[in-house]
């Protein structure tokens, strides 16, 4: 799943810390970009629909907020990604993927066999 640039920026606050609700994501964001609350907060609720974070409502002094915390880490997002891609390649290319990947990134016989029986599988779903 791509990010657009706030998504990516605001994933990497978490991907780097804890748990943290709209309000500290806000103010951090705000240092180095000028950007309204409503915008992080609907940029967090969007990620939350798209099951990258997590969250949880929490009462406050002004009553209820959510606390947000992300749902993989990055290294989880970034190779769900690159499976999804591949996946993606290998079902709308099939064969010319694999040759495309081999050709550029000198695979192994293991590696070409990793991808044939991937592209054996999307055919068979």
């Amino acid at each position: 799943m791509n990010l657009g640039p706030l998504e990516k920026d605001i994933m990497e606050i978490f991907w780097t810390s804890e748990k943290s609700d709209a309000r500290t994501i806000y103010e951090k964001l705000n240092k180095s970009r000028d950007i309204a609350y409503t915008t992080v907060n609907t940029t967090l609720s969007r990620l939350y629909e798209k099951k990258l974070l997590r969250r949880r409502t929490v009462k406050g002094r002004g009553g209820l907020r959510y606390i947000y915390w992300s749902s993989d880490s990055k290294k989880e997002y970034v190779r769900s990604t690159i499976d999804d891609t591949i996946g993606i390649l290998l079902s709308q290319f099939g064969k010319a993927t694999i040759q495309y990947f081999s050709d550029n990134f000198n695979l192994s016989k293991d590696d070409i066999k990793v991808l044939e029986r991937r592209l054996e599988e999307l055919q068979n779903e």
